[in-house]
């Protein structure tokens, strides 16, 4: 009996520890689906803040422009330096008793200044570069300039055929207010960039307008003139350099004489006489044509 007892005490004692062992097996199964469990929601937090992150990076990338692009609006200062390009014209005809006693016929630059021109404006636009290694692009840009005044003026007499004319303008003097709006396509080609710096070649093709306003003329024995305003056009190519320093950018151009060239005739002096004796048709115009010129710039790229 004592044995049977003993027997029984044994099994029960051994169910307990099997038991007991069964019970932290399921315990340390349970922490190990906790640990799991708090790992992949670990995980997916840190997923959800990377992407968090990218988002923000993305939109950020979207709001601030890319340091190293040359894309953007530009705004900036111009000048353009070149000759005053107006002729002189005097045509006339005089007979007495059926004999001609005046055949003129002369065509000259003005005599005087100024011989050269400085017109100083304002240029504005857009250039976007269209390849990775953004060496290649292209560029709108218009322009305005203008200056106070240009005066051309006439010596006392003019030298031709050896002999110095007495000439019904001597003296004269004309002068206008020029205004002169352009606009060009340009393809720029940057063949040298060292980190902010860039240097390129520029070929393109412009429209120029044109208008001389306020137009007086003045001579030795004549009250002053005013003239109707003169208004040319003409398309003209260019080929320049550039240079960039950052956003900072200089350029200089020369812009052809026109293509399809425009001028612009303004009679100064007209006469008409004639009696049973004589007659005299005289007259003499200015000349307006477009020039080739160079264009100096600065302009702040946005």
């Amino acid at each position: 009996m004592k044995g049977l007892l003993s027997v029984l005490a044994l099994g029960i004692f051994l169910g307990n520890i099997a038991v007991a062992d069964e019970i932290d097996d399921q315990i340390k199964r349970l922490e190990k689906q906790n640990k799991l469990l708090q790992l992949q929601k670990q995980n997916q937090e840190l997923k959800n803040n990377a992407s968090s992150v990218q988002t923000d990076y993305s939109n950020s990338k979207a709001k601030i422009k890319n340091p190293a692009s040359k894309n953007g609006f530009f705004v900036g200062i111009e000048g353009n330096l070149g000759k005053a390009d107006v002729d002189w014209v005097s045509e006339g005809i005089g007979k007495y008793m059926g004999t001609i006693v005046l055949n003129q016929n002369l065509k000259t630059s003005l005599l005087g200044s100024p011989k050269n021109m400085f017109d100083l404006g304002v240029t504005a636009g857009y250039q976007h570069y269209f390849d990775q290694s953004r060496r290649h692009g292209i560029r709108f840009s218009a322009h305005l300039y203008s200056q106070l005044k240009n005066e051309w003026r006439i010596k006392d007499g003019v030298t031709f055929g050896g002999q110095v004319e007495d000439l019904v303008l001597d003296g004269h003097a004309i002068s206008y207010i020029p205004i002169e709006l352009e606009a060009d396509v340009r393809y720029l080609w940057d063949f040298l960039q060292r980190g902010k710096h860039t240097l390129g070649i520029d070929f393109g093709l412009g429209y120029r307008f044109k208008a001389y306003i306020k137009g007086e003329g003045t001579c030795n024995d004549c009250k002053k003139e005013h003239f109707a305003n003169v208004f040319l056009n003409d398309s003209y190519p260019l080929i320049g350099l550039h240079y960039y320093y950052g956003h900072h950018q200089f350029g200089l151009l020369y812009k052809f004489g026109g293509l399809l060239t425009s001028e612009k005739t303004v009679v100064v002096y007209e006469e008409h006489e004639s009696d049973r004796n004589s007659s005299l048709d005289l007259s003499s115009s200015f000349i307006f044509k477009t020039q080739s010129y160079l264009a100096l710039s600065y302009a702040y790229r946005f």
